[in-house]
């Protein structure tokens, strides 16, 4: 039982958090200028002279919006809060403020969660309804399984770089998905690494795990400054997944994708 009599969802416990670990209930069914269009770009049009797609090795990933969906989910749900009447601006400046306790691991995600809620205003049944939407984890997008088949098919090593909580919840995504088996023990998270990205730190602690040199080695994810701009400063091939094709200015150095079926 939580505050008030509330009842936790199921797997949830409780302790000195709402919640103090949460089990998602499987899987549902999902700076700008002017520039030419890229999308008729050929994917390696700008690749660097003398640099072939095989050198690379290895191949790393963001988790949420460039394997498994997570965005459109998080909007439905603060959507729901906001309509409910809770206060948008409290909503979001809690969202920063709690995130420090979340990386030392003083406080988990899930327990972020329904605090931001309530001390939005928020009921404890709203709050719930929030966490459980959070952590209804997705399927990976249609085109990350064949990829990453083909990818181990040829050998490559593979692993992931996200910022996110310490402990299961960002695996329990993997899960979810049915991506464990490709990453194993390479799923390298912010709060447990101790820097996120685009801190080159973080990338240089997964390429020294996994015996890889960054000049060997691609990046992919979502975010143009914090995945591709954090790569590039970390001396790796730097691939910007523009999901929603905005035909922003690219810096030099990044090759801008709209689907990970361009990869190399």
């Amino acid at each position: 039982m939580g505050p008030a009599g509330e009842s936790l969802p199921e797997g949830a416990r409780s302790g000195g958090d709402k919640y103090v670990l949460y089990q998602p209930q499987g899987a549902p069914s999902t700076e700008s200028v002017d520039v030419p269009p890229f999308r008729q770009q050929q994917a390696f049009q700008s690749l660097p002279p003398n640099t072939s797609p095989m050198q690379y090795k290895t191949y790393l990933f963001d988790l949420d919006d460039t394997l498994v969906p997570y965005a459109a989910r998080a909007a439905r749900a603060q959507a729901s809060l906001i309509a409910a009447g809770v206060d948008p601006v409290r909503l979001r400046e809690l969202d920063v403020t709690l995130w420090p306790s979340v990386a030392a691991g003083q406080l988990s995600i899930e327990a972020k969660w329904y605090r931001q809620a309530v001390e939005s205003g928020a009921s404890p049944a709203q709050a719930d309804a929030f966490v459980q939407t959070m952590c209804q984890f997705e399927l990976a997008f249609p085109e990350v399984l064949p990829l990453l088949q083909r990818l181990q098919g040829a050998d490559r090593k593979l692993g992931i770089i996200t910022n996110g909580p310490p402990g299961a919840h960002q695996r329990q995504k993997l899960a979810v998905a049915g991506l464990e088996r490709f990453f194993g023990e390479f799923v390298f998270i912010s709060s447990e690494v101790g820097a996120a990205k685009p801190d080159p730190r973080i990338f240089h602690h997964a390429l020294q795990a996994l015996g890889s040199r960054p000049e060997e080695a691609l990046f992919v994810g979502d975010s143009l400054p914090g995945d591709a701009g954090g790569a590039l400063g970390a001396g790796l091939a730097a691939y910007w997944l523009d999901l929603h094709q905005t035909g922003a200015a690219v810096p030099p150095g990044i090759q801008r994708i709209t689907t990970l079926t361009q990869l190399p």
